[in-house]
């Protein structure tokens, strides 16, 4: 089955040399599942040093009609998902998880899921002063916090 590259992002939570770098890469399925939403593939990267491997892949994700197959908004869902720990959620959600999964949860997922809300703000959504989505500032694109 053909899957076309929807978006390949590049996550880096520490300073240089001081951790992993993750690589999140999406595919369209062409594919819609039992709710009419489009099926993607996800590929999640993990690289230390000169190794690279890959840490999680499935083709089970759905995104939200509300949001295109390459929005940041699709990429934020797929890793907010795949940065959930210990402790964020239910033991046997990690039951299927290996080694070097559940290694990666408890390492450095927190990590990660600040380095993706980092990256959101570098998307422009969200307001680094008061946290908002922009589309919610005034028509001046001024923070609402800065107006009182």
């Amino acid at each position: 089955m053909y899957c076309e590259l929807l978006t390949d992002t590049i996550f880096v939570p520490y300073t240089k040399g001081a951790g992993p770098v993750f690589r999140l890469q999406t595919y369209d399925l062409n594919s819609r599942d039992s709710l009419g939403k489009w099926r993607l593939r996800y590929r999640l990267h993990m690289r230390e040093g000169h190794r690279e491997y890959l840490l999680f892949a499935g083709d089970d994700f759905s995104c939200s009609p509300m949001h295109g197959t390459d929005s940041p908004e699709t990429t934020e869902a797929v890793m907010s998902f795949l940065c959930l720990r210990p402790g964020d959620t239910d033991p046997e959600y990690f039951e299927g998880y290996t080694k070097e999964q559940m290694d990666f949860a408890e390492e450095h997922s927190e990590a990660l899921a600040c380095a993706v809300e980092h990256w959101k703000e570098r998307q422009g959504r969200i307001c680094h002063r008061c946290g908002s989505l922009r589309r919610n500032h005034h028509p001046d694109d001024s923070c609402v916090e800065d107006k009182t």
